[in-house]
């Protein structure tokens, strides 16, 4: 959509922080504060006042965690599911809680924001809202509506966003962002769902590992950035949310360092890289940030005993 309008795509995702490659890898792991850092600047730039909306909207109950979505098949019950969602929140994004409040007839269903003050509530709530819906339809049927939205930004509401809900009361400016469900809605046995497989990433590099601990995550953050090249130990911190300091410290305490994530990292693109295009080694190496393709094959060589060459005719003759 911004492309379309002529909006400096490419400049805002450099000045954001974001990998150049994020259109071409939509599963990619990235920094939200740098997403919603992007869509504000966009939105006031371009003077689109719902493009929080537009975008958080977009988000699917697939587009969650494979955790969640094992825990929401064992549930029976809307409820269950919630409860499942309140537990898991910590696990698949360490930035929102949930909880759920009665009120009257109804549930209040809220949801708590973790991200730094600089964050403009309207195009990160939309997202956060949108999640915890896709949870409620999956029991109750995709077309469930809440019967009230709840936003903490005092903006008001553009005019595009009240017809897109239509029939939902939507309310700016209040102290939780949250919405409101009918008990009826809360108790209902869930509709059962064979959950499809997780949506996979397309782009070399982008495979989701399994996210035991924080160098798993890191390194699935970090790896759309070596697409672009060498990204900074700096550059690593602020995706992390810390200092450089405490960056090393974490790493030494998983007994590793910032060097070395990076050429696991590389490593793991180059393969995919030679095996899956035709690339040349070369163009490989300028890529992932090499200044000289004989540093590549000495580092490839290094930790897999071939050769770039040797490892792509080795894939090729399988």
């Amino acid at each position: 959509m911004l492309r379309g309008i002529g909006a400096p795509v490419d400049r805002e995702l450099a000045r954001a922080k974001l990998p150049a490659c994020v259109e071409e890898a939509p599963d990619a792991y990235i920094n939200l504060h740098f997403a919603y850092d992007f869509l504000a600047t966009c939105a006031a730039r371009e003077g689109i006042d719902d493009l929080g909306f537009e975008a958080g909207w977009l988000l699917e109950l697939d587009d969650l965690g494979p955790d969640l979505l094992r825990s929401l098949d064992a549930a029976p019950t809307t409820k269950a599911r919630l409860a499942a969602l309140v537990r898991l929140f910590g696990q698949e994004a360490s930035t929102l809680s949930c909880k759920l409040l009665a009120q009257g007839s109804s549930i209040r269903v809220c949801v708590m924001e973790d991200f730094p003050a600089d964050v403009d509530p309207r195009f990160s709530e939309w997202q956060s809202l949108k999640a915890v819906i896709e949870v409620v339809r999956s029991a109750v049927g995709p077309k469930w509506q809440p019967s009230e939205i709840c936003l903490t930004s005092a903006q008001k509401v553009h005019p595009s966003v009240l017809d897109r809900l239509d029939g939902v009361d939507v309310r700016a400016g209040q102290p939780l962002c949250s919405f409101l469900m009918s008990v009826t809605d809360f108790a209902r046995p869930a509709r059962q769902r064979r959950w499809a497989t997780p949506r996979q990433p397309q782009s070399p590099g982008m495979c989701e590992p399994a996210l035991e601990d924080f160098v798993d995550v890191l390194r699935a953050a970090m790896a759309p950035y070596l697409l672009s090249g060498y990204p900074s130990i700096g550059m690593a911190a602020d995706i992390a949310g810390m200092s450089t300091r405490t960056l090393q410290r974490v790493l030494r305490a998983n007994r590793t360092s910032y060097s070395e994530l990076i050429e696991n990292i590389r490593f793991d693109l180059a393969t995919q890289l030679l095996a899956d295009s035709d690339m040349k080694v070369i163009d490989i190496a300028l890529q992932l940030g090499y200044e000289h393709s004989q540093n590549f094959s000495r580092a490839f060589h290094r930790v897999s005993g071939l050769t770039p060459q040797q490892y792509r005719q080795a894939q090729l003759s399988c």
